[in-house]
C-alpha cells in the first residue's frame, strides 16, 4: 500500500489555519472601523442639529424683537391719526409720517379694506387679506414678513382706532438680512468637515436637492443619490456615487435630510492593510511551522542521519 504523503496533510493545515486567521482579521478590523465611521458621523449630524436648531432659536429672537418694534410704531401712527383724522388727506403730513417712524410707505383703508389714502399712490389696491379679516377688531396688530422683488420686507398692519380700517405700513431694515442668514443654511456643513475625503450634506425633502453640501458647488443641485434609500426605516446604507462605493449614514430633521458620507475605501483603510499583514505573517509561520515539522519528522525517521 502506497504510503500518503504527510507533507500534503500539513501545508493544507496551516493553509486552512492561515485562511481562518485571514478572515477573523478581515471581519473583527471591519466592524470596528465601521462602528468608528458609524461615531464620527453621528458626532457631526449631533452638531449639525444642534447648529441649525440654534440659528433657527436665534432667528425667531430676532424676528420677534424687530416686529415688535414695528408694530409699536404703527400703534403710533393709529393713535396720532386717530387725533387728527384730517392728517391723512393731507399728504404732506402723511408724508412726515412716514419719515418720522423711517418707514417705506404707509397705506390707510376704509371700511371695506380698499387703500384710501397712501404715500405710494396705492389708491384702489387693498390690504393684505389677513389685515382686513381682522380689521373690525380695534386692537388688532400684526406683522408679516414678505418678499418684494427679491427683498425682504416687514409689513405691519393695525386697526384705525378712528374708524373701521386698517393701517398698512412697510418697512425695509438691515435686520431682515440678518434674519434670513439665520434661516440660510447653505454654509452649515462648511463648519463640519468629515476626516479627509467624507462630506456632510443637508436635503430638502421636498424638492431632493442639496440646501447644503461640503462642495458648496453642489449647493442647490439635484441629489445623485436614489431617493428611497432615506426611507426612514435603516439609518444608514451603502450606496455609490461618482463610481465609488460609499457608506452614507442619515437622520430626517423635519423637512430636511441630514447626511454624513465616506468612502468605503477610506472606512476600511486600516482593515485591508491589516488584513494583508495578517495574511504575510500567517504564511510565513504557516511555512516556517512546515519547514520544523518536516526536520522533526525527517530526524525521527533517520535518526543516524
Amino acid at each position: 500500500m502506497k504510503k500518503k504523503n504527510p507533507y500534503i496533510f500539513m501545508i493544507l493545515c496551516m493553509l486552512i489555519a492561515s485562511f481562518i486567521c485571514t478572515f477573523l482579521s478581515y471581519y473583527s478590523t471591519g466592524v470596528v472601523e465601521r462602528s468608528q465611521a458609524k461615531r464620527i458621523i453621528d458626532d457631526r449630524l449631533d452638531m449639525m442639529s444642534e447648529k441649525i436648531e440654534e440659528g433657527y432659536n436665534e432667528a425667531v429672537v430676532i424676528r420677534n424683537q424687530v416686529c415688535e418694534n414695528y408694530e409699536y410704531r404703527a400703534k403710533m401712527i393709529a393713535l396720532m391719526i386717530s387725533q387728527s383724522t384730517s392728517s391723512i388727506s393731507d399728504e404732506n403730513s402723511l408724508e412726515e409720517m412716514r419719515i418720522a417712524i423711517n418707514a417705506d410707505e404707509i397705506n390707510i383703508t376704509d371700511s371695506s379694506g380698499m387703500i384710501e389714502y397712501s404715500t405710494s399712490y396705492h389708491q384702489g389696491s387693498y390690504a393684505e387679506q389677513i389685515f382686513i379679516d381682522n380689521m373690525s377688531d380695534r386692537n388688532f396688530t400684526k406683522a408679516i414678513i414678505a418678499e418684494d422683488e427679491g427683498s425682504e420686507k416687514i409689513i405691519i398692519g393695525t386697526a384705525r382706532v378712528d374708524e373701521t380700517g386698517i393701517i398698512q405700513i412697510t418697512f425695509t431694515t438691515d435686520n431682515i438680512e440678518q434674519l434670513v442668514s439665520y434661516f440660510d443654511i447653505s454654509k452649515v456643513t462648511s463648519e463640519y468637515p468629515l476626516l479627509n475625503s467624507g462630506c456632510m450634506a443637508v436635503i430638502d425633502r421636498k424638492s431632493y436637492t442639496y440646501l447644503s453640501h461640503t462642495d458648496s458647488a453642489l449647493t442647490d443641485t439635484a441629489v445623485q443619490i436614489p431617493a428611497e434609500k432615506f426611507n426612514g426605516e435603516k439609518y444608514n446604507f451603502y450606496s455609490y456615487y461618482n463610481g465609488n462605493k460609499v457608506f452614507i449614514r442619515y437622520r430626517i430633521y423635519d423637512d430636511k435630510i441630514i447626511f454624513g458620507m465616506l468612502p468605503a475605501d477610506e472606512i476600511y483603510s486600516s482593515r485591508n492593510m491589516v488584513t494583508v499583514w495578517v495574511a504575510v505573517i500567517s504564511l510565513i509561520l504557516s511555512g516556517i511551522s512546515c519547514l520544523v515539522l518536516r526536520k522533526h519528522i525527517i530526524d525521527e525517521t533517520n535518526p543516524d542521519i
